[in-house]
């Protein structure tokens, strides 16, 4: 008998130590199974970490010039309602504008209704100041506005500085300059909007054509938007020196517009700003391609007429692809962006015309503008 209890003695103490052993084990393997576990999450979130380091989010700005935009345009009519349905459907958050009609945006309101009852996107516009026209030239008055999504851009303190008249040449128009945030970031940006003066010589002015300025010469140019076009570079520097008082600057400054520089001085006109240390909106800049060419006859596109100028001493500013610089408007209902029909349907009621048989594409774009608009990319820095 006692035997046989030492025998269950063994056994029992056979089987505690067995589990013991056991248990060590499993504790052993999870501790493991969780360190691995963590690295890898550490290693995960880090990758994560750096990727949002080194890849930042990058926002559209667009310029379009919209010819003769003010109260003649309808709310239903051709302009109105393609330029709404083409900020919408293009995904635009940032539209700077020029050929506003002088003080009266009721074309960009109703283009801001338009997209809230339609397409239910809210939007907001910034307009140039008041009394913004030369007085040597002042039946030449426009204004300009910015068409921008509140939820991503906020207009910003510009300490007064809303304006360049010009400093070696009086603009026509004189350059609009706003000062502009990113919400939920720190990214700070300013705009200079232009629409410089008409191609070729201006006879009632005296103007000269086919000047010879630094040594070169600007054939098919007159001497006032050719002046005005190097005269961009003091509009810069206005900013430099009135906000910033000549002191380190870490934001990017924008020249966007209308130059009217033809594209015969494509090159020339680029190499003088890049000469002087700023980038053009040109990506891998060589010579003259058909992206860059934005304003439009009845046979296609004419001119590289719509420029970006940049001062980035951030690297907040990339220029987009060749092929994305502009928008197609001059085939937009041959690449089904628009629909053929219903703006035929509109433009026909708009015209009073009864048969829709001798409308062409190019008739009811030219109703929309004689420009498309072009793109660049800022960089987000949170």
């Amino acid at each position: 008998m006692k035997k046989r209890k030492n025998y269950y003695l063994v056994l029992i103490i056979m089987f505690i130590t067995l589990g013991a052993i056991g248990y060590g084990g499993y504790v052993a393997y999870n501790k493991i199974v969780n360190a691995s576990k963590t690295k890898q999450d550490n290693n995960s979130t880090t990758n994560i970490k750096n990727q949002s380091q080194n890849t930042l989010p990058e926002l559209d700005l667009a310029t379009w010039n919209i010819q003769n935009f003010g109260s003649s345009s309808p709310k239903e009519g051709t302009k109105v309602q393609a330029v709404a349905e083409l900020i919408s459907n293009q995904d635009l958050k940032f539209v700077s504008v020029q050929e506003v009609s002088y003080e009266n945006w009721s074309a960009i309101e109703k283009v801001i209704r338009v997209l809230k009852e339609r397409y239910n996107k809210n939007y907001s516009f910034a307009k140039s100041p008041l009394k913004l026209f030369s007085t040597s030239r002042p039946k030449s008055k426009e204004s300009y506005a910015i068409i921008y999504d509140p939820t991503v851009f906020e207009e910003i303190d510009n300490k007064g500085l809303d304006k360049f008249e010009g400093k070696d040449i009086e603009f026509t128009r004189p350059l609009w300059i706003s000062h502009w945030g990113v919400r939920n970031s720190s990214t700070k940006f300013w705009i200079i909007n232009g629409h410089l003066d008409s191609p070729s010589n201006n006879k009632k002015e005296k103007e000269k054509a086919n000047p010879t300025i630094n040594g070169y010469k600007w054939m098919q140019q007159g001497e006032q938007e050719v002046k005005e076009f190097l005269d961009i570079k003091n509009a810069f520097e206005s900013i430099k020196k009135i906000y910033y008082n000549n002191s380190q600057i870490d934001e990017a400054i924008i020249f966007n517009g209308d130059t009217n520089i033809k594209k015969e001085h494509f090159n020339y006109a680029n190499k003088y700003y890049e000469d002087l240390g700023y980038e053009t909106g040109y990506h891998k800049q060589g010579k003259l391609a058909e992206h860059f060419l934005t304003s439009m006859s009845k046979n296609g596109y004419v001119n590289p007429y719509d420029k970006f100028i940049i001062f980035d001493p951030n690297n907040s500013v990339d220029q987009v692809e060749p092929n994305k610089y502009k928008f197609d408007l001059y085939n937009v209902f041959k690449n089904n962006v628009l629909d053929r029909q219903k703006y035929l349907s509109i433009f026909s009621k708009e015209k009073g015309k009864e048969s829709l048989k001798n409308i062409k594409d190019n008739d009811i774009v030219k109703k929309i503008s004689d420009h498309t608009f072009a793109k660049i990319k800022l960089k987000v820095h949170k």
